[in-house]
Protein backbone atom coordinates (compact mmCIF):
# COMPACT_ATOMS: atom_id res chain seq x y z
CA UNK A 1 0.00 0.00 0.00
CA UNK A 2 1.64 3.25 -1.05
CA UNK A 3 1.95 6.01 1.58
CA UNK A 4 -0.68 9.27 1.14
CA UNK A 5 1.45 11.97 1.69
CA UNK A 6 -1.52 14.96 2.23
CA UNK A 7 1.32 17.71 1.72
CA UNK A 8 2.66 16.51 -1.74
CA UNK A 9 -0.89 15.85 -2.92
CA UNK A 10 -2.38 19.76 -2.09
CA UNK A 11 0.91 21.28 -3.42
CA UNK A 12 0.39 19.54 -6.53
CA UNK A 13 -3.19 20.96 -6.30
CA UNK A 14 -2.58 24.15 -6.34
CA UNK A 15 0.36 24.09 -9.35
CA UNK A 16 -2.70 22.46 -11.25
CA UNK A 17 -4.87 25.30 -9.96
CA UNK A 18 -4.15 27.72 -13.07
CA UNK A 19 -5.45 24.61 -15.14
CA UNK A 20 -8.05 24.95 -17.72
CA UNK A 21 -10.94 23.46 -16.23
CA UNK A 22 -14.85 23.26 -15.53
CA UNK A 23 -15.98 25.23 -12.43
CA UNK A 24 -17.18 22.48 -11.20
CA UNK A 25 -13.88 20.82 -10.64
CA UNK A 26 -12.65 22.30 -7.65
CA UNK A 27 -11.45 20.21 -4.30
CA UNK A 28 -13.97 22.05 -2.20
CA UNK A 29 -16.64 20.65 -4.53
CA UNK A 30 -15.58 17.17 -5.50
CA UNK A 31 -15.32 16.46 -1.13
CA UNK A 32 -18.42 18.48 -0.81
CA UNK A 33 -20.13 15.64 -2.77
CA UNK A 34 -18.76 13.43 -0.23
CA UNK A 35 -21.73 15.07 2.19
CA UNK A 36 -24.39 13.46 0.40
CA UNK A 37 -25.33 10.13 0.38
CA UNK A 38 -28.03 7.73 -1.32
CA UNK A 39 -30.07 8.87 -4.15
CA UNK A 40 -28.53 12.91 -3.42
CA UNK A 41 -25.28 12.22 -4.19
CA UNK A 42 -26.05 10.09 -7.31
CA UNK A 43 -28.07 13.19 -8.55
CA UNK A 44 -24.71 15.47 -7.60
CA UNK A 45 -22.34 13.43 -9.05
CA UNK A 46 -23.50 12.33 -12.03
CA UNK A 47 -24.36 16.37 -12.51
CA UNK A 48 -21.21 17.87 -11.39
CA UNK A 49 -19.19 14.96 -13.41
CA UNK A 50 -21.01 13.91 -16.30
CA UNK A 51 -23.32 17.23 -16.47
CA UNK A 52 -26.64 14.97 -16.71
CA UNK A 53 -29.35 12.67 -14.32
CA UNK A 54 -28.24 9.27 -13.40
CA UNK A 55 -30.12 7.16 -16.21
CA UNK A 56 -32.28 3.97 -14.39
CA UNK A 57 -29.14 1.71 -14.63
CA UNK A 58 -26.78 3.41 -13.43
CA UNK A 59 -29.09 4.60 -10.40
CA UNK A 60 -30.08 0.71 -9.64
CA UNK A 61 -26.62 0.28 -9.54
CA UNK A 62 -24.69 2.38 -7.47
CA UNK A 63 -27.47 3.61 -5.15
CA UNK A 64 -26.78 0.73 -3.00
CA UNK A 65 -23.23 1.61 -2.33
CA UNK A 66 -23.89 5.52 -2.02
CA UNK A 67 -24.78 4.79 1.78
CA UNK A 68 -20.92 4.93 2.59
CA UNK A 69 -18.11 6.65 2.34
CA UNK A 70 -16.00 4.45 0.69
CA UNK A 71 -18.97 3.19 -1.80
CA UNK A 72 -19.40 6.63 -3.04
CA UNK A 73 -15.15 7.23 -3.24
CA UNK A 74 -15.91 4.14 -6.23
CA UNK A 75 -18.69 5.98 -7.32
CA UNK A 76 -17.33 9.12 -7.93
CA UNK A 77 -13.98 7.05 -9.49
CA UNK A 78 -16.05 5.28 -11.43
CA UNK A 79 -18.10 8.52 -12.80
CA UNK A 80 -14.12 10.00 -13.27
CA UNK A 81 -12.75 7.71 -15.25
CA UNK A 82 -15.72 6.73 -17.09
CA UNK A 83 -15.60 6.95 -20.81
CA UNK A 84 -18.50 9.60 -20.74
CA UNK A 85 -15.96 12.10 -19.15
CA UNK A 86 -13.63 13.64 -21.76
CA UNK A 87 -11.20 15.61 -19.14
CA UNK A 88 -10.86 14.90 -15.71
CA UNK A 89 -8.09 16.72 -13.60
CA UNK A 90 -5.18 15.13 -12.69
CA UNK A 91 -5.02 16.03 -9.03
CA UNK A 92 -8.59 14.18 -8.81
CA UNK A 93 -7.50 11.27 -10.52
CA UNK A 94 -4.42 10.71 -8.26
CA UNK A 95 -6.33 11.67 -5.43
CA UNK A 96 -9.23 8.93 -5.83
CA UNK A 97 -7.17 6.62 -6.84
CA UNK A 98 -4.86 6.59 -3.68
CA UNK A 99 -7.97 6.33 -1.45
CA UNK A 100 -9.74 3.39 -3.75
CA UNK A 101 -6.48 1.60 -3.06
CA UNK A 102 -5.97 2.85 0.92
CA UNK A 103 -10.00 1.77 0.91
CA UNK A 104 -9.72 -2.18 -0.81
Amino acid sequence: MANFDARSFMASVLREAGEHRPPQWTVRGVLGLLRFSGQDFLDAAYRMLLGRQPDVLGARGYLPKASSLVGRIRILLALALSAEQTWVPTWLRRGLSVLRKRNS
